[in-house]
């Protein structure tokens, strides 16, 4: 079995459809992949979902739910990924400004380029009242990377 097989079966596991009679987001079929889950780094029982998507023909999207109490958020605010290399990279909110804790950041193809350099090892929401902060083990940075090529197919 070649690699680009072994990537189409572990693709083909891990992406799901929601077809239009199940979808009541405009009614239009969407690739999503399993949620994962991050508890705030070190301080409160906060926690968030952090989920990839793509519409067909449209961008991988990066969908983010904060459950935390009145966690306002700004459109245009950031999301900061710290890579295992030290780096860090912005992803900007384009999401109406929210204190249900919604962050969606639709990942550009230079976004992509960027996260498959290196794996990520945390991230930071900004919010109005605080910052969150989130660790990220090697094992699940290499699916959230995964399931982004996965997407990106679709």
């Amino acid at each position: 079995m070649s690699h680009k097989d072994s990537l189409r079966i572990r693709c083909k596991n891990r992406v799901k459809v929601a077809r239009s009679k199940e979808n009541f987001l405009d009614k239009k079929a969407y690739a999503y992949t399993e949620p994962y889950y991050f508890k705030v780094y070190n301080t409160d029982p906060d926690y968030i979902s952090f989920q990839l998507g793509k519409r067909k023909g449209s961008k991988v999207f990066l969908y983010i739910k904060l459950f935390s109490f009145n966690a306002c958020i700004k459109k245009d605010d950031v999301v900061e990924l710290t890579f295992v290399n030290e780096d860090k990279y912005e992803l900007i909110n384009k999401y109406q400004v929210n204190c249900e804790g919604y962050i969606v950041v639709e990942l550009r193809g230079y976004d992509i380029k960027y996260i498959k350099k290196s794996l990520i090892k945390g991230f930071m929401i900004h919010t109005y009242q605080k910052d969150y902060e989130f660790r990220v083990d090697n094992k699940t940075a290499k699916q959230i990377n995964e399931d982004i090529q996965c997407l990106r197919k679709y």
